[in-house]
């Protein structure tokens, strides 16, 4: 037999789901037959696995040890701290890396070249350097990661740097996947980018991704339901995901490339609308002003300008600035609040020469 007390990290789910992420190799109606039968049971108390989980709820399962060790997919229960299959060395989170923590969420300023999650087995992502952190300050084990493992909730490209959303808890990631479906909270970004843009505007398109190239191409958006738009007529299906996004222009620059022609640079703030792969990098490149040193979505030769000129190896995108609605929950301490997330070095240092070249 075990007992469990559900914990913060735990609570907010039905019992069959609790049960079904606890005893994965146990099919579903197997947990049901037991819960019927009492050899599962909620503080002490027949149950039908349709209640909701609070914290403090004792849940006892009346299995054998070769039973539970079966049907977790586990011949044991490890203690040790989650590490890639390679045994590569999780990178530690550093106080700098924290902008803001509580018991429920973690918010986290990722440095570029840090993936937000894995795109393969042995990936180290800012998702295990997440769970060695908590589970070197004791807030969760290898027993709990069973039942919920702490988890970004927005994820930002792996040569983008700033702000990022985690949740330490289950009832935490809820509600943070909500605020960012309806689109409550806030994000902005400072981009780079090619040409001279001297208005604000707020722009709309398509999204359509292909996974096998990682790549994604933008087409024009049409009047419509965003939904299932139509053209004028009522009778044109368009595919891809609707996308929208605001920027600002902040500064611009104006030098001379390599053969001495006059060459113009903008640095926009950005208010993502929607978040879809790529989506500040390919719209604004769809628009003729591509992101400086984006090797997918931008301009080869003025990549190369950049490194060899200023040192940038990557893309100029940084999501800055991170603004909460007003709330109330378990999230009510980030209600209204706002978070922001410094320029790192080497976006800081392209930005300097290049206002020492616009000067000459």
């Amino acid at each position: 037999m075990i007992q469990i007390t559900i914990d913060t990290e735990t609570a907010s789910q039905r019992l069959d789901k609790f049960l079904r992420r606890y005893l994965p190799e146990a099919g579903s109606g197997f947990l049901y037959k037991q819960l019927r039968k009492k050899n599962i049971t909620l503080n002490d108390a027949k149950a039908s696995g349709k209640e909701l989980l609070r914290e403090g709820d004792l849940v006892k399962i009346f299995f054998s040890e070769e039973t539970l060790r079966k049907f977790s997919g586990r011949e044991a229960f490890p203690q040790s701290p989650p590490v890639p299959k390679s045994g590569m060395t999780v990178p530690v989170l550093k106080p700098a890396d924290i902008l803001f923590e509580d018991s429920h969420v973690l918010i986290l300023n990722k440095k570029p070249g840090i993936l937000s999650q894995k795109a393969s087995p042995d990936d180290v992502s800012l998702v295990e350097m997440i769970q060695t952190y908590l589970t070197t300050k004791g807030e969760i084990t290898e027993e709990s990661l069973r039942l919920f493992r702490p988890s970004v909730v927005n994820r930002i490209d792996r040569n983008t740097s700033g702000i990022v959303l985690a949740a330490k808890t289950l009832a935490s990631a809820r509600e943070l996947s909500e605020i960012l479906r309806n689109r409550s909270i806030h994000k902005y970004y400072y981009a780079l980018t090619e040409g001279e843009i001297l208005e604000p505007a707020r722009i709309s398109a398509r999204l359509t991704k292909d996974p096998r190239s990682n790549r994604v191409t933008v087409s024009d958006s049409v009047p419509g339901n965003q939904s299932n738009p139509t053209d004028l007529d009522g009778n044109l299906q368009v595919t891809g995901e609707y996308i929208e996004t605001e920027y600002t222009p902040e500064e611009h620059f104006r030098t001379k490339d390599p053969d001495g022609r006059p060459a113009s640079f903008t640095l926009l703030k950005v208010n993502l609308i929607t978040g879809k792969t790529h989506q500040i990098r390919s719209h604004l490149a769809f628009i003729g002003h591509p992101i400086i040193g984006d090797v997918k979505y931008g301009l080869r030769n003025r990549n190369e300008q950049f490194r060899k000129s200023f040192g940038l190896r990557r893309q100029f995108l940084h999501a800055a600035e991170l603004v909460f609605p007003s709330m109330d929950g378990i999230l009510s301490d980030l209600s209204g609040r706002s978070f922001d997330a410094p320029l790192p070095g080497d976006l800081r240092v392209t930005l300097e020469k290049l206002r020492t070249c616009s000067r000459l």
